[in-house]
């Protein structure tokens, strides 16, 4: 397999899980377990399609850290331009070992971020 060919290929299974927590989500919407997108923000409800949406997201950051940390995904990463950084002068270049410190911080991102929503208890707001 050529380098065009294989890095073609890295780009749609990465593209294919990243789309995975979405569809869970959509999942939740479609068949009414879940009443509005708001709900998603409200850990505290104890939903099983807002606690898959975030158990998927958590595997997904754990997928990524495996990914670039035991399989070399840091150069794929690179390659796809999957990680962008602005800094206060513009786009900072990002090297393989940021992509490694963004790896290893994403799952720990994905539980400071559930903990943070269900210490804030955002009210549910009703869409009309």
């Amino acid at each position: 397999m050529g380098g065009a060919a294989k890095l073609q290929s890295a780009r749609s299974r990465v593209y294919g899980v990243m789309t995975v927590p979405w569809a869970v989500m959509g999942v939740g919407q479609v068949v009414g377990g879940v009443p509005n997108i708001w709900s998603f923000f409200r850990p505290q409800e104890l939903n099983p399609y807002v606690w898959s949406w975030y158990a998927t997201s958590f595997l997904f950051s754990c997928g990524f850290a495996y990914w670039v940390l035991a399989r070399d995904g840091s150069k794929y990463v690179l390659a796809l331009n999957l990680v962008r950084v602005s800094g206060f002068n513009g786009e900072v270049q990002v090297s393989e070992n940021g992509v490694r410190i963004i790896a290893v911080l994403a799952p720990l991102f994905t539980v400071v971020w559930v903990l943070l929503l269900w210490l804030m208890d955002i009210p549910a707001v009703a869409l009309q």
